[in-house]
């Protein structure tokens, strides 16, 4: 299972997690990883991805979320889900175009109402 570690402070640095969140040494390769991004607005976003061994850990870790803080910031700890982007093909005005098509909903509920002289 992978779990997502939020709201990092720019100080936090892998060994620092490891030590804060007891978290075993794996062998030979990281299994936490931090990851930084620039937000909209121009701040930097820090989180980490940490695969765990077993979901017991994971379980034993998610419930100490929001109880432990690394310099003064409290770490979230939840299952990490990829967030899928369905339209990421669609141009970004895609609402502001104009429809270059005939309407095929001309009987639908939503088009208005014509009055009824209009329509003899």
């Amino acid at each position: 299972m992978t779990l997502f570690f939020g709201n990092l402070p720019m100080s936090a640095s892998v060994p620092a997690l490891i030590r804060l969140l007891h978290l075993p040494e794996s062998a030979g390769r990281s299994r936490l990883r931090i990851i930084k991004k620039r937000a909209v607005d121009g701040a930097m976003i820090r989180y980490a991805l940490y695969q765990t061994a077993s979901e017991s850990e994971a379980r034993k870790l998610m419930a100490r979320s929001g109880r432990v803080a690394l310099d003064g910031h409290p770490i979230f700890i939840r299952e990490f889900s990829r967030r899928v982007a369905n339209n990421d093909r669609r141009a970004p005005d895609w609402r502001e175009r104009p429809w270059p098509h005939a309407e095929r909903r001309v009987s639908d509920r939503r088009q208005p109402e014509r009055p009824a002289s209009a329509a003899a």
